[in-house]
């Protein structure tokens, strides 16, 4: 009976927060388009942390709405 409930009002919950979610990709690309996005690496260089940030910088832009430049910064 408890789990029941729990679940029909959980699933309501859901269904208002995707209802209430109505952001465009077209918005967030037109937000995004022509900016630079500095990624800050806390880490030495040359080791694996700032490796790996670098290297995520170089290929997350194409993957993002409006492909933002990201420039990784020590």
């Amino acid at each position: 009976m408890k789990t029941t409930i729990l679940l029909r009002l959980g699933l309501i919950a859901l269904s208002g927060c995707i209802a209430t979610n109505s952001v465009s990709a077209n918005e967030v690309a037109d937000f995004y388009k022509d900016k630079r996005v500095t990624m800050w690496i806390g880490y030495s260089s040359g080791g694996g942390y700032d490796r790996y940030a670098r290297t995520l910088s170089r290929h997350i832009g194409r993957h993002i709405p409006g492909n933002p430049k990201f420039v990784a910064k020590k």
